[in-house]
């Protein structure tokens, strides 16, 4: 896929990198930023039915929030924390960090 948007910018990288520091301070300077989705899915669906969303749930909810950030972008310059189509991955295996993170990992529920 090839996005026509010079202006939006992926913040990337493993977990503890930094990414969401990153975003805060870039905040501070007034520059326009986009949250990371998970919580903000996991948090709705934990109001609604006091559970946690089951996997494809999850990646179809973090897809739709990502993809209207995505759209609702004007022309000013906008830092995403991550990129469509990531979400978090499992707690154990090969997208586990040495210190057992959650990794990243490509969202395999929407395939």
């Amino acid at each position: 896929m090839i996005i026509d948007k010079p202006n939006l910018f992926a913040i990337t990288g493993g977990p503890g990198a930094g990414k969401t520091t990153l975003l805060r301070a870039l905040q501070a300077l007034g520059e326009s930023c986009v949250e990371e989705s998970a919580r903000a899915v996991i948090q709705a669906e934990m109001r609604r039915s006091g559970r946690r969303p089951e996997a494809r749930a999850f990646c179809e909810g973090m897809l739709a929030v990502d993809v209207a950030a995505y759209h609702a972008a004007g022309p000013e310059r906008r830092f995403f924390d991550r990129c469509l189509g990531w979400t978090p991955g499992p707690p154990r295996g090969p997208w586990t960090s040495r210190r057992g993170r959650r990794g990243m990992k490509p969202c395999a529920g929407c395939a």
